[in-house]
């Protein structure tokens, strides 16, 4: 997948920030962009905040809960090459690589419920079920795939996510409670129905880019590809392989075809889509991941397709863009306000990492 175009993994069915700012910037993704990553994102709140105190020397702090929460009676986590693992023995490993965001998930669920109570609010099952079944019509829309195959990707999705049983339903109904949370807000005009239109069936860039670190490093490479004349494609094609640090280097460069009405791309690529000729070289991008070179290969027309006949489905992809927008406004501001202090030094480190990935 490519980092030129900051089009976030979403599953826009679901909401936002899926276990922290994970995000595809654009390009192939092994998933199609979809919108469900709100859900886990790190709503920290309804852990109390106390003084760090480790519970176990260096290696960190063991709930007293946890064989119980294992499966109690002393029975081992899992038994490999003949000999038993204890949970005891697992915890400060599992705290490490996930603990930072489990904890994150069970922060804003804690958050969530106390806001529903506040409000006087509750959440009906048809509305999780709702959830799930939005999460298969939006991959199945984002992927170009008939309905049949939604489950299909969602089954796609919770294995590349490492969602299990408890996990996906506890995200469902996270997504649930902040949709009904921001409901209110929700306006699907005509204006943004026509944007939407022209984002997915209008005309479409086909282009190449390269992306490298520098300035400088840019400047080199325009002086390598000016005056290429018909050379120029596959020139450019070499290059990106030699030097762009973009993921779509392996293709040349090659990006998926898109839209100068999409408001996922940055406005600074679709501004230089727009003013550079089919065939033609764009002066040097100075965009969130380097510096970057475009070509513009081609222009793809409007499918044909009229607004009416798509009304529907871009009603929904527009009503679903908006509530996640706005869930993750308002889970971003919960996570602002948030006090969660780890009592485990291996889950303070987790901690730690999520919120300050750089």
């Amino acid at each position: 997948m490519s980092k030129i175009v900051e089009r976030r993994m979403w599953l826009p069915a679901l909401g936002g920030l899926f276990g922290g700012r994970e995000r595809y910037n654009w390009g192939v993704s092994t998933l199609p962009n979809a919108g469900l990553l709100l859900i886990l994102i790190a709503i920290s709140g309804g852990c109390a905040p106390r003084e760090p105190g480790w519970a176990i020397g260096a290696g960190g702090g063991r709930p007293a809960s946890l064989e119980a929460a294992g499966g109690g009676g002393g029975r081992p986590a899992a038994i490999v090459d003949g000999t038993t693992c204890s949970w005891a023995e697992l915890q400060p490993w599992l705290a490490e690589a996930s603990g930072g965001a489990v904890l994150q998930e069970l922060a804003i669920d804690r958050r969530l419920k106390r806001e529903f109570e506040g409000r006087g609010l509750a959440l009906a099952a048809e509305a999780v079920m709702q959830e799930r079944a939005n999460l298969a019509r939006s991959l199945s829309l984002s992927a170009g795939r008939g309905p049949d195959d939604g489950e299909v990707l969602v089954q796609r999705l919770r294995r590349e996510r490492g969602l299990g049983d408890q996990r996906f339903a506890a995200l469902l109904r996270r997504s649930a409670m902040l949709r009904q949370l921001v409901q209110s807000e929700v306006v699907v005009d005509e204006e943004s129905v026509k944007r939407a239109w022209a984002a997915r069936f209008g005309k479409r860039y086909r282009t190449r880019v390269i992306i490298v670190t520098t300035h400088a490093q840019a400047s080199a490479l325009l002086a390598q590809l000016t005056g290429a004349g018909a050379d120029l494609p596959a020139r450019f094609s070499r290059l990106a392989m030699e030097s762009s640090t973009d993921e779509s280097a392996a293709r040349g460069g090659v990006l998926p075809p898109w839209s100068p009405e999409d408001p996922n791309i940055p406005l600074l690529l679709r501004q230089a889509g727009a003013g550079t000729a089919p065939g033609e070289l764009s002066q040097i991008l100075a965009l969130d991941t380097g510096f970057g070179l475009l070509l513009v290969e081609g222009v793809v027309p409007e499918t044909g397709r009229m607004l009416a006949e798509a009304r529907s489905e871009l009603e929904f992809e527009v009503r679903l863009r908006q509530e996640r927008l706005l869930m993750d406004r308002l889970a971003a501001k919960m996570l602002q306000e948030a006090q969660v202090a780890p009592q485990d030094r291996a889950l303070d480190w987790s901690w730690r990492a999520t919120r300050r990935p750089e």
